[in-house]
């Protein structure tokens, strides 16, 4: 039985865990990622650049990794990213391929344990980011209609 983990998660690298947990409107990486580092780094959207999205994704999968919330092996991994390359009928792994495996393995840690007792504390989704991602998903939406 798992006891509640320590795991050094800052507020905004729990964000992101609950929004790939889908606690937000919509998970959609390509369009949402950049608001993450964004608040996490201080940083305005314009500076948000693919490195600061690896940064940030790369630092919390090591740390579910070392509290051993998900279980790695590189040669499992890029087999399956290369399943999901050939799936979409391409030959090569995108960055947004290894992204997008990465938080794919963070929405699936275990957030309780067998007896249904919470082991990590993710807290609540940010009231002001899901308002601006349900405006964004509202928008697409709307325009998608017309």
């Amino acid at each position: 039985m798992k006891e509640m983990i320590e795991i050094n998660l800052d507020y905004w690298e729990k964000q992101l865990v609950l929004y790939t947990k889908l606690h937000y409107p919509r998970r959609n990486y390509k369009a949402d990622l950049k608001f993450f580092p964004s608040k996490c780094y201080g940083l305005t959207l314009e500076q948000v650049d693919m490195s600061s999205m690896i940064h940030m994704v790369s630092n919390l999968f090591d740390k579910l990794v070392e509290s051993e919330l998900i279980r790695f092996e590189m040669g499992d991994f890029l087999e399956e990213t290369l399943k999901f390359a050939l799936w979409d009928n391409r030959k090569d792994i995108t960055i947004w391929d290894i992204l997008s495996g990465m938080l794919d393995d963070v929405s699936g840690i275990g957030v309780f344990n067998d007896k249904k007792e919470k082991i990590i504390d993710l807290g609540f989704p940010d009231a002001e980011l899901f308002t601006e991602i349900k405006i964004l998903t509202n928008r697409d939406i709307t325009l998608k209609e017309h």
